[in-house]
């Protein structure tokens, strides 16, 4: 809330001014000074959010990594039956696993080259395509 500004007492119409834009400036580093530290605040609390967040995506990896590990020998398990060995079934598996591999990171290629065409003015001019 803002304090109401206080008319100086001075009879003198320059002091009156001055004593205004005193005000004004002191207003405007106490506004200034409260906005900082409030992008500060801010900024803290993103990046605490952004290292939770971190922490829970390794977390997630590290679970998806055993659960595949353990899929993958469950499959092996109940496929070395119809054919010859666990050895067998791990090479089916593993070809299984690294075809499902190369196709995601093709997918990922596909997207991270692909270059969409940009709505919004700003973004063109910073991208040099609006140029175009």
């Amino acid at each position: 809330m803002v304090p109401p500004v206080l008319m100086p007492e001075s009879n003198h119409p320059k002091s009156a001014l001055f004593k205004l834009l005193e005000q004004l400036v002191e207003d405007a580093v106490a506004w200034s000074e409260t906005e900082i530290a409030n992008t500060r605040t801010d900024a803290k609390s993103f990046l605490r959010n952004y290292a939770i967040a971190l922490g829970f995506i390794f977390a997630g990896l590290s679970v998806l990594i055993a659960t595949v590990l353990t899929l993958a020998e469950t499959i092996i398990d109940a496929l070395a039956s119809y054919v010859h060995g666990h050895a067998v079934a791990g090479l089916i598996v593993s070809c299984g696993l690294f075809a499902l591999t190369i196709g995601l990171l093709a997918a990922a290629q596909y997207f991270l080259k692909r270059k969409p065409r940009s709505r919004g003015l700003i973004f063109r001019r910073l991208t040099g395509a609006g140029n175009s």
